[in-house]
């Protein structure tokens, strides 16, 4: 799969997974190699159904169909977080 025109990785801008570690630091990555990758991440595409991106959405060249966020536990000990599924995008 190639790289749309000005995408590196960590963003790619075709990519249909958005993955927020902080504010700053958000992955937008394909699902299809997330899949073949990850068994974490294969499981956790695989658990819901995608959002489905109307047409005016695709044309706007909005391609976000899974957004996951970082969200770490409170108090000491407690572990490192978890990916939460968010539905809907946030405007870029």
């Amino acid at each position: 799969m190639e790289a749309a025109r000005g995408s590196e990785f960590p963003r790619f801008s075709d990519g249909d997974v958005q993955i927020v570690i902080i504010p700053t630091k958000i992955y937008q990555l394909h699902s299809a190699t997330l899949r073949r990758a990850s068994q974490f991440f294969a499981y956790l595409l695989d658990s819901e159904p995608p959002v489905n991106l109307c047409l005016p959405a695709r044309k706007l060249g909005h391609t976000v169909r899974y957004r996951f966020e970082l969200v770490r536990p409170v108090g000491p000990g407690s572990g490192v977080g978890v990916f939460e599924r968010r539905v809907g995008t946030p405007s870029p």
